[in-house]
């Protein structure tokens, strides 16, 4: 059952993405809707190279077809090993999370990435999660450290001080 959508999401999108090296998540703040996974894509092997499975799809397109199965968060220096393919996934994701109206207003995006890397994050890291964020042509990028955000912290823009704002573009 779709859910009823309020005037204001007619014209602005606000997404809400987290990650881990186990799952990543998408939120639709005013539609309400969500889609999670693993964090996985697979690439076939044979060229020329395409997506054959992403999030829980991926570990089965694998074990039909000759592949390469990537979790671009699974690094151990950086939270994002694989730019190239975190980009893909969030533009899957975010493509998956839109609803199929025409008009598709520009997402203000705010990113929050669960675990802290020890000794906290680096300006390459806050560039590469701005980066992350720039495949889908955000309004305005958010990074947010801290405890996981309510819709109602995000929709008005109310963020607990147990965490703090790293980057807002």
């Amino acid at each position: 059952m779709a859910r009823p959508m309020s005037l204001r999401g007619l014209f602005q999108s606000l997404a809400y993405i987290t990650f881990h090296r186990d799952e990543i998540a998408f939120l639709d703040v005013f539609r309400g809707t969500t889609i999670s996974g693993p964090p996985l894509m697979a690439i076939s092997s044979a060229l020329p190279r395409r997506v054959i499975g992403v999030f829980g799809d991926a570990r089965m397109a694998h074990s039909r077809e000759s592949s390469i199965v990537i979790n671009p968060f699974d690094g151990s220096h950086s939270r994002i090993s694989d730019d190239v393919i975190a980009q893909q996934m969030v533009k899957y994701g975010m493509k998956m999370l839109s609803d199929p109206r025409l008009f598709r207003p520009r997402p203000a995006v705010v990113i929050h990435p669960i675990v802290v890397p020890e000794g906290g994050f680096t300006d390459s890291d806050l560039r590469a999660l701005r980066e992350l964020a720039s495949v889908v042509d955000p309004v305005r990028t958010v990074v947010w450290q801290g405890p996981r955000l309510t819709r109602k912290q995000l929709a008005s823009h109310f963020f607990p001080p147990e965490g703090r704002v790293l980057l807002r573009d």
